[in-house]
Formats: structure tokens, sequence, C-alpha cells
């Protein structure tokens, strides 16, 4: 919770908690990004449901995420019973988890895995039960995950030698319906993003490598990947103790199914971030609840492996706990949503960039309105209906156009709490675009409003926009 302060506002990390707002309006929710997860709603739901501030949102979402922690130990202490030191399994896996730099940077800047590391987990407890309920759990979980964060698909590969190793036949086909069944909502949106008019492979092709880095050498992007997962978030020390554990488990026979698992689940992560070029350290994230229950248990076995695991520590280091980022603007948009809240009136809320496209979102205030208690019914797209326009400037406050008389009570909100960033209200549509395009330059991007608006009336389709 020391880092609920500093989460990013951005559409991506908005973008679960809107589409839960989008399914209980209704709708059908729509991922910020194309080949983003379509699933994200699912942990937004309980997050936005009595929360009545962004703030309250966040940490609730902090709640969940910190479950991957005894999930962990919980599958961890399974998988290395019936030995006497099962217990330190499960310790150990808890205690690895619950400090994972990476994990707490994944809740601050919630794009980069949303929540895959926690149904991974889920995942493992599954697959730790056994028998034909832990087996649908474990499918289950494993295509939540993939609906977090597309990139999770490649943990399954390390899923999937665990599973057939743990279950029984009839266990494995019982895993095989979940998965089926469970993806259909993926296939369909699959279907949908390869109908796009110019070939279904095309379309597809099109979407998965639109986060791809052509120019960057695959070698480039696994030494990238090591490094900044291994070395700058774990520590090489806490790496090298991990890989102790995993080396631990592959000598024992009641271990070495594990450490293949923990293995091929980031062996997956690779290849298929390498298939479509596009590689990110932060997509090891969702193959550490596999690859820290698998050295867990390697240390549950083999304990005098704790000894070399300790020397690792000593001499190679560790990141005792994820550096602090600058403050966000959580308790400026929250405070924001409040009085947005409080006017009783129906609005439009939008946005203007007169710089790079940084600053307050309209989809995080209306998010913060609508926690606020602030009626959909009042949200409003009508060209007449008075519109609040957040003019995101540059830090020094110099736009290329005057500002208008600004809303006193939401402007001097923003002045103080978020450099550049004003707030004018005008009386519809029309005033707010004569002012834009009487700037002496352009904006960088103007408008906002989509993210909130499919989140909130997802029944409107076109609509006239900034």
């Amino acid at each position: 919770m020391a880092h609920i302060d500093e989460v990013t506002l951005g559409s991506d990390s908005l973008g679960q908690f809107l589409g839960a707002w989008s399914v209980l309006q209704g709708g059908t929710p729509v991922p910020p990004n194309p080949e983003g997860g379509h699933s994200l709603w699912v942990l937004g739901l309980p997050c936005v449901i009595g929360a009545s501030s962004l703030k309250q949102v966040f940490t609730h979402r902090f709640v969940l995420g910190a479950l991957v922690a005894p999930l962990g130990a919980w599958a961890a202490h399974r998988l290395a019973s019936p030995t006497r030191w099962a217990w330190l399994a499960g310790a150990l896996a808890g205690l690895l988890l619950a400090w994972d730099p990476g994990l707490v940077d994944t809740l601050v800047v919630s794009f980069r895995g949303y929540g895959a590391p926690e149904f991974i987990a889920v995942a493992m407890v599954g697959i730790s039960v056994g028998g034909r309920a832990g087996a649908v759990v474990a499918g289950a979980a494993f295509v939540a995950a993939t609906g977090q964060h597309p990139m999770s698909a490649g943990v399954g590969l390390g899923l999937a030698v665990l599973m057939w190793a743990q279950a029984d036949r009839a266990a494995l086909g019982f895993a095989v319906a979940a998965v089926a069944l469970c993806a259909l909502p993926r296939l369909h949106w699959i279907w949908q993003l390869g109908s796009c008019g110019a070939g279904f492979v095309e379309c597809l092709g099109s979407v998965a490598t639109g986060s791809a880095e052509p120019d960057v050498s695959a070698i480039t992007m696994l030494r990238r990947a090591f490094w900044d997962r291994g070395v700058v978030e774990l520590g090489l020390g806490a790496s090298l103790a991990v890989l102790t554990g995993l080396v631990a488990a592959a000598s024992h026979r009641h271990g070495r199914r594990l450490a293949w698992a923990g293995i091929l689940a980031v062996l997956g992560v690779l290849a298929l971030g390498l298939s479509i070029q596009g590689l990110r350290p932060y997509h090891l994230r969702a193959a550490m609840p596999v690859v820290v229950v698998a050295a867990a248990v390697g240390f549950s076995l083999r304990p005098w492996a704790l000894g070399v695991a300790g020397l690792c520590l000593f001499f190679g280091g560790i990141r005792l706990e994820a550096p602090h980022g600058p403050a966000g603007d959580l308790a400026a948009v929250d405070a924001l949503g409040a009085a947005l809240a409080q006017g009783g009136e129906a609005v439009r809320v939008e946005a203007v960039w007169f710089e790079d496209p940084v600053g307050v979102e309209p989809a995080g205030v209306v998010l913060a309105a609508r926690q606020a208690g602030l009626s959909t019914d009042l949200l409003t797209i009508e060209e007449t209906a008075p519109l609040v326009l957040l003019v995101n400037g540059p830090a020094s406050g110099e736009l290329p156009v005057p500002l208008p008389a600004t809303d006193g009570e939401l402007d001097g909100i923003a002045r103080e709490a978020v450099p550049g960033t004003r707030v004018v209200r005008f009386v519809g549509l029309a005033e707010a675009r004569a002012w834009i395009q009487s700037a002496s330059t352009p904006p960088v991007v103007s408008g906002g409003s989509f993210d909130w608006v499919k989140a909130m009336k997802p029944g409107v389709g076109a609509y006239e926009g900034l």
C-alpha cells in the first residue's frame, strides 16, 4: 500500500475498471488496446463495487494483487507434501511472491501484466489440489490469465507439463473442457479482430504485432528481458537464489517436473514474445508463480540449497523493496471527480492536450465522479450540454491560446495539484471547438471521451466528438 499514490492513470490502467462499469451498465467491455486482454473487467468488478473514490478502487486492486502470495504459498505447500519440510516451501513461496518488486510495479503501472500473475497462481493451486475440480480451476484460471494479458499464454507450456504429471487422464479431460469453454469469449473476440476486411490472417497479424519492435534483434530482446527482470528488478543475488531452488528441485525426483514446469513457463513466454517481435521484460512476471513455487519446493526437498542461496544473496545483492516513483495524480483526480459529482447537473467531460498526450484523462475524472456517487444519467454527450474541458498544456503553463474564464472550483484543484493542467467550462461543444481552433498552435490530441462513454453509456453508438 506504500505505492498506492504512485499509480498511473492512463487509459491502460483505467481500462480494467471502466470495463467493469461497462458490464454493470449492461454493455460488452472492450480492451483498451486491441491486443490487450478482453476480461480485464473480471478483476475490475470487485474493485469498483462499494468503492467511494478512485483511491479505494486501486486499494481494492492492490489487495487482490497481494493474493498472489498466499495462493503461491498454498500451492507450494501442497506440491511439497508429504515431505516434512512442506511448510518451508509454503513460507518461502509466499515471501518471494509478496516481495517481488516487479509484481508491485505491475499494480502501480497496470498495463504491465494486469492480473495475469494472480490467475496463474490460482492455476497452480488448482493443479496442487488435483482431481477433476482442481483441473477445472486450473484450466479456467489459465484462460483468465490470458484474458488479463495475452502474453501469459506462454506460461501454459509449463502448466500443461505440470498438469500432465499431476493429474489423471479423466482430470485432464476436465481441464481441456474448462479451457475450451472459458476460451469461447476470447475466440469470439479473435474472430471479430480477424474480420477487418483485409483477410483473417492479415488482420490478426496486424493486431498481434501492434506493439512489435521490428528493428530490435531477438538477442537484444532476450538480453534486455533477463537484465531488466533478473538484475534491475529482482537483483542478481535474488535471481541466482531462485535459480538455485530450481536446480535443487530438478535434482530430486519429486521436484523434477516442477522444475521443468518453471523453466518451460519462462521459455513459453520468451518464445511467444520473440515470435511477434514484441518481447518485453515485464512479460516474464506472469511466469513468476510457477517459477517461485518450483524453487520453493526445491528448497524444501534440498534444505542445504538454502545455504547456497544465502551466499548468492550475500554476494549478489537483493532489492529489498520496489523503487518508489513520483506521486501520481490520484488525489487530484479524486478531488476533481468528487467536485464534479457534487454539481448535480448534466455534464460532458472532454480534454485537450497541447503537448505530448500526458496529463489528466477525462475517463479518470468521470470514473472518480462515478465512484463518488455521480449518476450516469448526468453524464451526457449532448452537443448543447455544459462541457468541462481539461486543458493539458506544458508544465510551464504557457498555452498557445488565452484561457477563457475557468471553472473556479475544478480549476483550483487542478492548478494546485497537476502542473500544466487547467479546467474550463463551456456552455456547449461548439464554444469549446471555437476556442480550440483559435489556438496559434493546434493541439496534439483533443477529445478523450471515448473511454468513459463506452463504459458509462455502452448503448451509445457514434456521436459528435470534440
